[in-house]
């Protein structure tokens, strides 16, 4: 059990976190939000409350693999005032993406399939 009074309250040096909303934040994760049929509203759910608490964040994505035959996994991504967006991510794309990354050097390995927008 997590013991809310003894929680860090600030995010670096410069913001002090609510108690209260932060309190509602894990009880909506454990409660309303774990219970989501669907991720895309559990990733815009996180983020808006996280948002709300005055993290400073961009964007917050979700990385899943599945046991899709035709699908290695899916990106769920969340951004202040724009629209969830959901990525399933070919299985046979990425393993020939694999493939190719193995005969570049090595600064140049990150596959397109997993690079993200900053």
């Amino acid at each position: 059990m997590i013991e809310i009074d003894s929680l860090k309250t600030t995010v670096g040096e410069k913001h002090v976190v609510d108690k209260d909303a932060l309190l509602a934040m894990i009880e909506w994760i454990s409660g309303e939000g774990c219970e989501q049929d669907d991720e895309r509203l559990f990733i815009a759910g996180l983020g808006e409350h996280l948002y709300s608490l005055g993290f400073p964040i961009d964007r917050l994505t979700f990385h899943v693999m599945t046991l899709h035959p035709d699908y290695v996994g899916r990106t769920v991504a969340w951004a202040p005032d724009e629209a969830v967006e959901v990525l399933d991510r070919e299985r046979g794309r990425c393993a020939a993406l694999l493939q190719d990354a193995a005969l570049q050097s090595h600064e140049d390995r990150l596959l397109p399939c997993h690079r993200h927008r900053g």
